[in-house]
């Protein structure tokens, strides 16, 4: 009788240890496919590839946002501030303003598995991935607007998760910075620039929607 107690109590033993070892499994291997999940994703870049053309009902108007910065620091609203850098011309001048938004009113975004490249209406480069030796040229809309004869060189972009970011510094000490990505259902182009200026006591924030360009009926590849 005591022989059969403890076979018994052996074969419980046994069976528990299989029942645990079965209901441990499903979690081991779920937790193994979770973590692989994020190496995945943060692996793939989005493709921002296309023609994209500004969306003015949805976009901020950066001649308001510039203005705003202005009478926050204490200055009038009769000048802009700039275009790439900050340069200070008028509105509607080679620098200003109203010219940038012009040459920002439609984007080509190019883009291969190992290299991006963004252009404005007007064929500047405006973002590349990797740095675009090629691109480098003297400029006559978008560097210097003080000095057509400076070489303009691309603002060098990264990936930092799904946002390609490029920079570029002004002569006069200011910056802009640009982001650019997707919107969360993938259908429209997000740009982003925070123009940083001396004169002002904050960065000049603005956002820009754009569209896909639609094609016209006689266009042909």
């Amino acid at each position: 009788m005591i022989r059969n107690n403890n076979f018994s109590i052996k074969l419980v033993a046994i069976m528990m240890n299989i029942g645990l070892a079965l209901m441990l499994a499903p979690l081991g291997n779920a937790s193994a496919a979770k973590g692989s999940v994020p190496q995945t994703q943060s692996a793939a870049k989005p493709n921002l590839a296309g023609q994209w053309k500004l969306n003015n009902d949805q976009s901020d108007d950066p001649r308001q946002k510039m203005q705003e910065a202005m009478a926050a620091n204490g200055q009038g609203g009769g000048r802009g501030a700039g275009g790439e850098g900050g340069g200070g011309r008028r509105d509607g001048g080679q620098g200003g303003p109203g010219a940038m938004m012009n040459d920002l009113a439609q984007l080509t975004v190019v883009q291969t598995d190992t290299s991006v490249k963004v252009s404005s209406a007007s064929g500047r480069v405006l973002a590349a991935y990797p740095e675009d030796q090629q691109a480098a040229k003297p400029s006559s809309n978008g560097g210097n607007p003080d000095d057509d004869t400076r070489t303009y060189s691309p603002p060098v972009a990264k990936w930092q998760g799904s946002q390609l970011v490029a920079s570029m510094q002004g002569r006069r000490g200011g910056s802009t910075t640009r982001t650019y990505e997707l919107s969360s259902d993938g259908k429209q182009l997000i740009v982003t620039t925070k123009m940083q200026n001396p004169r002002f006591t904050q960065p000049v924030t603005f956002r820009l929607v754009y569209d896909p360009a639609k094609a016209s009926s006689g266009s042909s590849e």
